[in-house]
């Protein structure tokens, strides 16, 4: 997997924090980013390739959300234009903290990531 095309620089939409938050009873990440409340989540093949995906959490920023990336999933391979999709790096080492604590058990609502 490589990043052809980065669409997730956009000016005003920095990372500022990210914490464990419940959804449903159940842990999962979300970030703050350029002000906007996002759930941020990967698989462990994109957080292999320094892939995450940031979704804010009120859909009326969905149609408009900058971050994008355009992948090569395999070579020879069409294009995937992933939206919400981003290789920042703190976003992606925040989605990789939460994999790595949910793993281990240890993902409780509150932690910084």
């Amino acid at each position: 997997m490589k990043i052809l095309e980065r669409g997730d620089i956009e000016e005003g939409v920095e990372f500022e924090r990210a914490w464990i938050a419940m959804d449903d009873g159940r842990p999962a990440p979300v970030a703050m980013v350029g002000g906007i409340l996002c759930d941020i989540e990967t698989k462990e093949t994109l957080l292999n390739a320094g892939i995450a995906f940031c979704q804010p959490v009120d859909s009326k920023w969905a149609s408009i959300w900058p971050l994008s990336l355009t992948i090569e999933v395999q070579p020879g391979a069409p294009p995937l234009h992933a939206n919400w999709a981003t290789a920042n790096e703190r976003i992606v080492a925040a989605a990789r903290r939460f994999h790595e604590l949910a793993i281990s058990g240890q993902a409780t609502e509150g932690t910084a990531l």
